[in-house]
C-alpha cells in the first residue's frame, strides 16, 4: 500500500528564522508521531572535530530535545542543562504545563551562558549579509498525560543593530508552537529544504525513486528512512559538509512514548 505521497501531501515546512552552522536536524511532526533525526559531528576549532556528539536526547520516556547552535560551551552542555530542567520541573505534580516549564527554564539557564561577548562575536563574524542574528535554536516535544503529543522551538537571537553599534549585549527569546502535520530542519538545511520540497530536478528524481523505494514500509518507518535520507543526503551535498558527519541518529516520539530506531551506542537511551 503505497501510503507516502499522501502523506506527504499533508506535511507543510515551518519556517522560521534559526541558528544555521554546525549540524543538520529535520523533524517531521504527525498528528500521531513525531520524528527527529540528526548528525553526529561537533566542530572542536581549529579545525577538529568529535564524530560521536549525542544531538538528540530523550528525557525519561516522554520528552524530546535537539538544537543547533552553541550546544557546549566550556563545561556547560545544553542537553544536560535541559535534562536537569527537566528532572525539576517533572517533580511538580502539574502535567498540563511542564513543556513550558521545561522551555521556560531551559531559557532562564541557558540565555546568561550566551550573553558572552566571545561567542556573540563569533556568530557575528560567521554571518553572512541578511542572515538572522540567531545564537542557538532549540526543539523540544512531549506527550502528555492524555497521550497528545506538543512540540515548540525556541530561538535565542541577540539585538544586531545594538551589538554593531555599541557592543552591548542584549538576547531576545522567542518560543514557537509546531503544529502537527508540518516539518522543521535546523542548522545546515538547505538540502533538506531541497529534497523536502523537490525544489531542483535532481531533488525531484532522487526523491520520485526513493519513495517508491520505501512505499511498501509501514508509515511510522517510512518517516523514520525519510528523516535519516535527508541528513544523510545532507552530509554528503551540503556546501559545509566538513561540517556534518555520520553516523545519523533517529528517534520517534509516540503516544506510549519514545522510541529510538538508530542510536549511536555512547547515546543515553532516556
Amino acid at each position: 500500500m503505497k501510503l507516502l505521497p499522501f502523506l506527504l501531501l499533508l506535511f507543510t515546512q515551518f519556517a522560521w528564522s534559526q541558528f544555521k552552522t554546525g549540524t543538520v536536524v529535520y523533524v517531521d511532526f504527525a498528528q500521531d508521531e513525531l520524528t527527529l533525526a540528526a548528525d553526529s559531528r561537533m566542530n572542536i576549532g581549529s579545525g577538529g572535530h568529535n564524530d560521536s556528539e549525542c544531538k538528540i536526547s530523550a528525557f525519561g520516556s516522554k520528552f524530546a530535545f535537539s538544537m543547533a547552535g552553541a550546544a557546549r560551551i566550556g563545561q556547560w552542555n545544553a542537553h544536560s542543562a535541559a535534562r536537569e530542567v527537566w528532572k525539576r520541573e517533572s517533580k511538580s505534580k502539574s502535567d498540563a504545563t511542564l513543556l513550558s516549564r521545561l522551555i521556560n527554564g531551559w531559557i532562564e539557564v541557558a540565555k546568561p551562558i550566551y550573553a558572552t561577548r566571545d561567542l556573540i562575536a563569533d556568530v557575528r563574524k560567521h554571518m553572512s549579509s541578511g542572515d538572522d542574528p540567531v545564537v542557538a535554536t532549540a526543539f523540544f516535544a512531549a506527550v502528555d498525560n492524555s497521550g497528545k503529543l506538543k512540540a515548540s522551538a525556541v530561538n535565542i537571537d541577540f539585538d544586531l543593530p545594538l551589538f554593531d553599534s555599541t557592543g552591548e549585549i542584549k538576547l531576545i527569546s522567542n518560543a514557537h508552537e509546531i503544529p502537527a502535520a508540518s516539518s522543521i530542519s535546523m542548522g545546515h538545511d538547505d538540502v533538506v529544504i531541497e529534497f523536502r520540497h523537490d525544489t531542483t530536478q535532481r531533488a525531484k528524481e532522487y526523491m520520485n525513486w526513493f519513495r517508491r523505494r520505501i512505499a511498501a514500509l509501514p508509515p511510522h518507518r517510512q518517516r523514520a528512512e525519510l528523516a535519516s535520507k535527508y541528513i544523510e543526503l545532507s552530509i554528503l551535498l551540503h556546501p559545509k559538509s566538513n561540517e556534518l558527519a555520520f553516523p545519523i541518529d533517529v528517534l520517534q516520539l509516540r503516544a506510549d512514548g519514545v522510541h529510538w530506531v538508530w542510536r549511536k551506542s555512547n547515546c543515553p537511551v532516556n
